[in-house]
């Protein structure tokens, strides 16, 4: 008597429960069978775009100073006026990481990663324009650093789907792509700053 009074009340928790957990289903399937084949051949060229998004994202930040001289120039401001522009990229880059989880978790690594190079891009590409430094604090800075954040935070994250047993030894070589990346993006901007201007260096 006690079990059948029970068993009706039973079927819409175990229903709910099932109902509850078919959306974390739908998000683990969204990576397609990566820890499957976790340290395949695959994994290395994820490894591979790791660096090289990290290279891109935390090395930018770091020759903003070349173009310093140049923004106060054109826009007839301040020490610290012009430096809000760095200011507010590498902010947002660190910052946003919490909204970055929610699109990974929602979306996915891949989608995050590219969303995040689109958003660093228009940033950028619109900060060219820029015709006062309120423009470039909004497009160079806050776009182009969510967009940065999106990428960064995504690489790092994907790479635990990719790795288990080498997961240690790709953590320490996608960080090697930072160390490229404030190598070389000082050099790559001097010589474009010397034959494109800010403007054309940015777009």
């Amino acid at each position: 008597m006690g079990g059948e009074a029970g068993e009706p009340t039973g079927h819409p928790h175990r229903a709910a429960a099932t109902l509850a957990v078919r959306p974390w289903q739908r998000r683990q399937q969204r990576m397609p069978q990566a820890l499957e084949r976790a340290d395949g051949s695959w994994a290395w060229v994820v490894l591979l775009a790791t660096m090289v998004t990290q290279g891109l994202t935390l090395g930018f930040p770091t020759c903003i100073g070349i173009f310093f001289t140049e923004l106060q120039w054109e826009f007839q401001a301040s020490n610290s006026e012009t430096s809000w522009f760095p200011s507010i990229l590498t902010a947002v880059l660190h910052m946003a990481g919490p909204l970055c989880s929610i699109l990974v978790g929602r979306f996915g690594c891949r989608v995050t990663v590219m969303l995040g190079g689109v958003l660093a891009s228009l940033g950028m590409v619109a900060s060219s324009f820029s015709h006062n430094l309120s423009q470039l604090y909004f497009t160079a800075g806050f776009i182009t650093g969510l967009g940065m954040c999106f990428s960064f935070q995504s690489s790092i994250t994907v790479l635990g789907f990719y790795f288990v047993r080498r997961r240690v030894l790709a953590n320490a070589l996608a960080s090697m792509g930072v160390s490229l990346g404030i190598t070389l993006w000082p050099l790559l901007s001097r010589y474009l700053l010397e034959n494109l201007g800010w403007r054309g260096t940015f777009l």
